[in-house]
């Protein structure tokens, strides 16, 4: 997964504008129970709204959510349309002798129309990785597989403004925030589109419902049903949109897969060759059936099982998008200091991670890696909530440690890693109430060059236990001490780490020296003197 600096941030008004209800989108709500009927869904179980509408029929909500206010002001979603790391689009609809033209534009954008100019409309996609009201936001929609879940896209438009009637292929909830919009929808086959024009608009919309919905309004359609929404003045609306990749999409995608698996098998520079070729005499153009033949002697040896698809699918599924980058932390803390920070406010997973499970495997932003007995609650827990507590985290944390054995990397210590382009396995996390200055964000699957002197040591059976101390030793990688008196919570979790690493380094001992073994336990321990 890319890293790169981190993009110009949002102007520091934009957040603070909005109103004291809208920071209760900022505390993530638990989804509502399968049998438990929820404002969202009008009084519907989520068992019951599965059942009736879900890619099924049409659903109007009035006020399911009570009190709505937007998680983003509209100078916020301006900003974060000038950023070439986030996908927007601008969509222009004039209307000229008794015919309509549209205008299509993809951000980033540096001006925008001014407000009181008609009819233009501005999309930002995945607004929930950027902005913490947002994810929480779509959290309240967890009732769902997050294999399922997109992202949230927000819309503003002036008056007037809209992107045409046309149909998704994906299920959708339009939540209104701001302003009032008019929707206009029907279930209708004819989806034939105006030929000639940037947008895939439908060449003879014929709606059979028409509804004005105004903040707090929802409106959920499953796909290929046809709608369009024009702005009633000014307006801001919420998609929460679903991924329902072409089965064409996952079957290309799945033969890569265990094309490359098999390649790796079978050696990857390995090539076609013909030592037994004859002259091809008139016939040049023919096609060799040997070479045909070879080509259907490796499809035939092609072999996968339902867990290398179970593999495959939770791989593909936790990949994010192209566009998503992860930045490293603008600083670092002591041990002292991430031990007391992180006892104290546990840990989150970053908005843009994607972590899936099932009984055998984790995927984490498009790789895998066993569920071993001893991480399974840590994995599930974090997945599952998208945090862990401070004090459950010591106890999880202290646990793996003591489980799982150490074991020396090709039963050798590497004396220092900044020669060592070593592949860590990161899970993206960052402090609960402490976004800004903890130092746990950083990237799966990236090649992270370790600055430091720290013995090569891993967990044999588990990435996220060598995520875990790679973080720790992340986290005090911090030029300066940061004078943060350790909580009686962080001493716990100090000690019981301290002791989990005095068990890895006498595991290591058998291995190799004392000396080695001894710094394999000042590098695992998190709470162990910082001297930089």
């Amino acid at each position: 997964m890319p890293v790169r600096p981190s993009p110009p941030a949002p102007r520091a008004h934009s957040r603070a504008a909005l109103p004291d209800a809208a920071d209760a989108l900022l505390r993530r709500v638990a989804p509502p129970r399968p049998d438990e009927p929820t404002e969202l869904l009008g009084g519907l179980t989520p068992a019951q709204f599965m059942q009736r509408y879900w890619q099924k029929k049409p659903l109007l909500v009035r006020q399911a959510l009570s009190n709505t206010h937007s998680p983003i002001t509209r100078e916020c979603l301006f900003d974060l349309a000038q950023r070439d790391d986030i996908e927007s689009r601008m969509i222009r609809r004039r209307a000229m002798r008794g015919d309509v033209r549209w205008h299509l534009e993809h951000g980033p954008f540096e001006r925008l129309p001014a407000a009181r100019q008609r009819q233009w409309t501005l999309l930002v996609q995945g607004v929930n990785l950027h902005e913490p009201a947002a994810d929480a936001l779509m959290s309240r929609f967890r009732f769902l597989p997050d294999a399922r879940l997109d992202d949230v896209m927000i819309s503003y438009a002036t008056d007037g403004g809209g992107v045409g009637p046309h149909v998704d292929s994906y299920d959708v909830f339009l939540l209104q925030l701001e302003g009032k919009r008019r929707w206009r929808i029907g279930a209708q086959r004819d989806l034939s589109l105006k030929p000639g024009l940037p947008l895939k608009i439908l060449q003879h919309f014929k709606p059979t419902e028409d509804w004005i919905l105004e903040p707090g309004d929802m409106l959920y359609l499953p796909p290929h049903i046809a709608h369009d929404g024009i702005a009633q003045g000014e307006c801001m609306t919420c998609s929460i949109g679903f991924r329902a990749p072409l089965e064409g999409e996952l079957l290309g995608q799945f033969l890569y897969h265990a094309s490359e698996r098999t390649a790796h098998a079978r050696g990857a520079q390995r090539r076609y060759a013909d030592p037994w070729q004859r002259p091809v005499g008139d016939h040049p153009a023919a096609l060799p059936r040997e070479l045909v033949g070879h080509v259907a002697d490796l499809v035939e040896r092609m072999h996968w099982s339902r867990a290398d698809i179970a593999e495959f699918v939770g791989s593909y599924l936790s990949e994010p998008k192209s566009s998503v980058f992860f930045n490293p932390p603008a600083r670092t803390l002591s041990h002292n200091a991430f031990a007391s920070r992180i006892a104290k406010n546990g840990i989150e997973l970053d908005p843009k991670t994607i972590l899936l499970y099932d009984d055998a495997r984790y995927y984490l932003n498009g790789e895998s890696a066993t569920l071993v007995r001893s991480c399974r609650t840590m994995v599930t827990m974090l997945a599952d909530q998208r945090a862990v507590p401070g004090e459950k985290f010591a106890l999880l944390a202290a646990d793996i440690l003591r489980y799982e054995i150490l074991s020396v990397k090709d039963n050798e210590l590497a004396p220092d890693l900044s020669t060592v382009d070593m592949k860590v396995h990161i899970i993206p996390a960052q402090a609960v109430g402490e976004r800004d200055a903890m130092s746990m964000r950083a990237t799966s699957g990236h090649r992270w060059v370790l600055k430091h002197t720290i013995p090569d040591v891993i967990m044999k059976k588990s990435l996220l236990v060598a995520s875990l101390l790679a973080v720790m030793a992340l986290a005090a990688c911090g030029k300066k001490e940061e004078s943060t008196a350790p909580s009686a919570a962080s001493d716990a979790a100090a000690a019981s780490a301290s002791a989990a690493a005095s068990d890895a380094a006498a595991a290591a001992s058998d291995a190799a020296s004392a000396a080695a073994a001894s710094d394999a336990a000042s590098a695992a321990a998190p709470a162990s003197d910082a001297s930089q």
